[in-house]
């Protein structure tokens, strides 16, 4: 099944939106952190003897809470193409139950709600730092199993993605360069895959933040799939509430 230009635009938006190239950290309790973006994509491709171009467009507000043992998060987004708006937000909560000097492993679980489907979606990420603090460079790995739900007619249709991120960063002073690997691929049938390289430059602001950037690449896995770029900026910002 070849995926629609406006799929294939928002399934290389969600994974930007929802974390960028950028590591989970937990908060320290009562720390309160939020996160503001948008960004935008292009999508080219041929389906017939003329070339098809399509843009979209999305904004999103993320808020995070520092509790005892882990952090809590939650989020709104919308995305547009011009002719149709999709909405979505949801919640969740994770937490680093492996924190040494040179390995961190992060555990979480969010619910997820997209354009009227609701996911349950576990998470795990792994970092490698070659320096304590992530002082040097290091290497970092992400996974989340998403069941997508719709609740549409009589049966509810379900389907699950797999979505894979691996990657490798370098401190500069106080900013970040991050290059990294994704791949969304559903886990049925005629499920569908896409793959997408990116690369981000985290530039910290003072103590209280960081203002992100992003530019990805979605690679055509077959022949006669569209070429698909998006790039995003985004605000973060943190308070210490004691």
């Amino acid at each position: 099944m070849r995926p629609s230009l406006f799929a294939l635009l928002i399934t290389i938006l969600l994974p930007s939106a929802a974390q960028a190239l950028d590591t989970w950290e937990t908060f320290d309790p009562m720390w309160v952190g939020i996160d503001m973006g948008l960004g935008g994509g292009l999508a080219v491709g041929r389906p017939s003897a003329s070339l098809d171009v399509e843009t979209s467009a999305g904004t999103w507000i993320y808020g995070y809470l520092g509790l005892p043992g882990f952090s809590a998060y939650g989020w709104v987004e919308a995305y547009t193409d011009g002719d149709s708006s999709e909405l979505g937000g949801g919640f969740g909560l994770f937490g680093t139950p492996i924190d040494t000097a040179a390995f961190d492993l992060d555990l979480g679980f969010e619910l997820a709600t997209f354009d009227g489907s609701v996911a349950p979606s576990p998470w795990v990420e792994l970092n490698l730092d070659f320096k304590p603090d992530m002082e040097l460079a290091g290497l970092f790995a992400r996974a989340n199993l998403a069941p997508w739900i719709s609740p549409a007619g009589p049966k509810p249709d379900v389907s699950v993605d797999l979505n894979l991120t691996a990657g490798a960063y370098l401190s500069i002073d106080d900013d970040q360069l991050l290059l990294a690997w994704r791949l969304s691929a559903g886990l049925y049938a005629d499920g569908e895959r896409s793959h997408a390289v990116a690369a981000g430059w985290n530039a910290g602001i003072a103590d209280w933040g960081e203002l992100l950037t992003e530019v990805e690449l979605g690679l055509p896995v077959a022949k006669g799939e569209p070429v698909a770029a998006s790039a995003f900026l985004q605000l973060s910002i943190w308070f210490d509430q004691e």
